[in-house]
Parts: C-alpha cells; sequence; structure tokens
C-alpha cells in the first residue's frame, strides 16, 4: 500500500503555510515616541530649556538620531547640555548645521529601555539632550520633530517606527528685553583644557597638528579659534594644522560658548625639525655620489 494512501499520513500543509509566513511577511518593528518638553508660554529675551526625550515603548535601543526644527524668526539657538543625558557616545553633538535646524546623533552601547522613576513611575521617556533657546519676538510658533531614526538594541540596527510629538510655545512681550530667569542665564565661561601638539612623522605628508576640546556644562561649545604668534585670531576646528616654522612661537586657542563666553589657553610650539631639509640634502649627496662613481666606471 503506497504511503500516501496512509489514513495515518501527517498533513505538512499547514506547517508549510506558518513558515513561508514567517518568512514572507515582513517582520513587526516597534514604535517609539519623540517628544519635546518645553514652558508653554515665555517672554521676550527669555533664555528657555527644550528637552528632547524619546520613549522607546518597552524595547531596548541603542543609538538616536534626530533633527529638530524651529522658527529662527522666533528663537535663536543658544546652546545645549548633555548633563542629564542618557547617550554616552556622541557621534555628533547638537549643531545648528542651517537656520532653524539642529541635528544631532549618539549611541548607547548595551541600549537602554527606560529610566525608572520612583517618583513618576508612568513616565518612561528617556531625556536625550537639553537645547536652549533665546525669544526674539512675540507670536505662537513650534518646535518640530524633522527627519529622524532610532535604532533597537538586536545587533542588527534595526530601525523602530517613530511617532514623533512636536509642541506649540506662545511667546508674550513684557516689555523688558533682561532675561527673566536668572538661573537659565549663562554666565560662566567654559572650563580648562589642553591643547595637545602632534608631531609629523619622518616620512609623512601629514603636517604637525594641535588637536583640543573644551566642555560647558551650561550651553556647549559653538566656536575655536586659534591665534599663531602675533596673528589676527581665526576660526578652526580640531585637529588644526601647524604652519612650518623653524622657530618657536605662541599658539593661543579660545573656545567660545553660543552667549558668547570664551576660555583661553597657550601652549609653546617648538620649532620645527628640518626633516624634510635634511633629507632632501641628503637625497642630493647621494645622487652627487653616484653620478660621480658612474663617470669614473664609464671612462675608458
Amino acid at each position: 500500500m503506497s504511503i500516501f494512501a496512509s489514513q495515518n499520513k501527517i498533513n505538512y500543509l499547514p506547517l508549510v503555510i506558518m513558515l513561508l509566513l514567517i518568512f514572507i511577511l515582513p517582520s513587526k518593528t516597534e514604535a517609539s515616541i519623540i517628544s519635546i518638553k518645553t514652558p508653554e508660554s515665555v517672554s521676550v529675551g527669555q533664555r528657555i530649556s527644550v528637552d528632547i526625550l524619546v520613549d522607546p515603548e518597552n524595547q531596548s535601543i541603542n543609538s538616536i538620531e534626530s533633527t529638530i526644527i524651529f522658527s529662527p524668526s522666533f528663537f535663536d539657538f543658544n546652546g545645549f547640555s548633555v548633563d542629564q543625558s542618557s547617550i554616552p557616545i556622541w557621534v555628533e553633538k547638537p549643531k545648528e548645521k542651517t537656520k532653524g535646524s539642529i541635528h544631532f546623533s549618539g549611541v548607547i552601547p548595551g541600549g537602554i529601555d527606560r529610566l525608572y522613576d520612583p517618583i513618576n513611575t508612568n513616565d518612561k521617556a528617556i531625556p536625550i539632550v537639553r537645547l536652549f533657546f533665546i525669544s526674539k519676538t512675540s507670536g505662537n510658533t513650534d518646535f518640530k520633530i524633522g527627519s529622524s531614526q532610532v535604532l533597537q538594541n538586536d545587533g542588527k540596527g534595526t530601525a523602530t517606527s517613530l511617532t514623533s510629538k512636536g509642541i506649540n510655545i506662545a511667546i508674550t512681550d513684557n516689555g523688558s528685553k533682561e532675561i527673566p530667569d536668572p538661573i537659565l542665564a549663562d554666565i560662566s565661561i567654559p572650563k580648562p583644557f589642553k591643547i595637545s601638539l602632534i608631531e609629523r612623522s619622518v616620512f609623512g605628508k601629514t603636517p604637525r597638528l594641535a588637536v583640543f576640546g573644551a566642555e560647558d556644562t551650561e550651553g556647549g561649545i559653538e566656536r575655536y579659534e586659534i591665534a599663531v604668534g602675533d596673528l589676527d585670531f581665526q576660526k578652526v576646528e580640531s585637529p588644526f594644522p601647524l604652519p612650518y616654522r623653524l622657530f618657536s612661537y605662541q599658539l593661543t586657542a579660545r573656545a567660545y560658548d553660543y552667549s558668547g563666553n570664551f576660555r583661553e589657553q597657550q601652549v609653546t610650539v617648538p620649532g620645527e625639525k628640518p626633516y624634510g631639509v635634511g633629507i632632501a640634502i641628503l637625497i642630493l649627496l647621494l645622487v652627487f655620489i653616484g653620478y660621480r662613481l658612474y663617470s669614473r666606471v664609464k671612462k675608458p
């Protein structure tokens, strides 16, 4: 009797259909909520804090990239703080790349699913960054979440589906240009920082470099400026390629925060070691000796 005619045969059709559904249908991605927390109303000239939060919805996430959109007609970006952030490694700290658009990205090694708050047990939002703004004129405006991405901590970099919650804020004119909240006013200068010098290699083409990086707890670093010797200050980035000079000189670096406060540090740069000149002379000398030997051997 054929095995296919047996009454005890196993029906594999439901199992096959189930496997096809598992592998063919797209897998469901969990949702995350990016939200903005800020005062609902402020006064003209006030410096306010705007908190960016992420609720992973009980899933573990390990990285976030986002853009915050605001109206430059109503606000000026005035820095950021990462002191209370859940992100330990920043790929790109908050920066206003284009007017009215702030971009940032960071990584959370090991992932995080929520913060435990014994007072607000229903609050699952994770603090990402605190942004600062100064209001310019009265009216109503919005802070919005632009292009964003949150990745799961699953070893695959699976993107979660996102829900964004912007916020509307009212700006009132109280007739005063002073900042009403002195606690938020950034009057402190950036912290002391170090300028490190990296020497060029003997045969390398990379010049000597000055490497530096400052911290500012109340608003972040907006820019760096450097003066070489008695020359004027110029806006630069770290690392800064040092000019070729045979004699030592003073290098002065300034770190500015978003409120114009700055910290100045100096370092003495020793004169350049004439590796290049010495090597060039040695090569010319070897060529000359080789030519003389060749001339002697060639003579009859």
